[in-house]
């Protein structure tokens, strides 16, 4: 698995730490890039993200065995100085990412596949789905084609190879509303707001 941040899933955490599962974490733009790289036919691209860092030069476990020692680590990545006007930088070279298949949510999409985002989906959804080979957008509202306003299109159909309509009652286990005393206030009780 490639991520930027693996969150507080229990199932994953222990596949990981038992050695079942093989973790590369990445900055989250590099990830978002190396998925836009991959869907743009690029193979891979210098960024400054992660230079100077366990990122770049390695060490990041990777792989654990049965008892939760680091087994793999993560290798150095190639480092390159470039020219930036008056200055100069260090860049880390980091390789595309393609997927035999990526799976999209979108708020509303037509049956060419012209698909609209909600809000903060609009950041990896598009890359993501431009970096599978096939496309599987599931949608909220399935609308004719020429119904979307062309401007608002987030997802032009030209990546997306299915389309499956959930409605919008579907089940989204993002977030779960907390509250509890906060012990600190007299004010009544606080409001968080916790992944799961």
């Amino acid at each position: 698995m490639t991520s930027s941040y693996v969150g507080e899933n229990k199932e994953f955490a222990r596949r990981y730490l038992g050695g079942e599962l093989k973790l590369e974490l990445t900055p989250q733009g590099t990830l978002a890039e190396k998925l836009r790289t991959g869907g743009s036919g690029t193979a891979a691209f210098y960024t400054r993200a992660g230079v100077g860092t366990q990122v770049s030069e390695g060490g990041l476990p990777q792989i654990h065995d049965a008892d939760g020692n680091v087994v793999q680590a993560s290798k150095p990545k190639e480092v390159r100085n470039f020219e930036l006007g008056m200055k100069s930088a260090d860049f880390v070279l980091e390789d595309a990412i393609t997927t035999d298949y990526s799976l999209v949510h979108a708020a509303k999409g037509d049956r060419h596949g012209n698909l609209i985002f909600n809000k903060a989906a609009r950041q990896f959804s598009p890359v993501a789905a431009m970096a599978g080979r096939i496309c599987i957008a599931q949608v909220e509202e399935l609308v004719e084609p020429g119904q979307p306003d062309p401007d608002a299109v987030h997802l032009p159909g030209v990546y997306v190879h299915r389309i499956i309509e959930v409605g919008p009652d579907i089940e989204k286990r993002i977030e779960k509303l907390i509250v509890h005393p906060d012990p600190s206030s007299t004010a009544g009780p606080a409001t968080t707001a916790k992944d799961v």
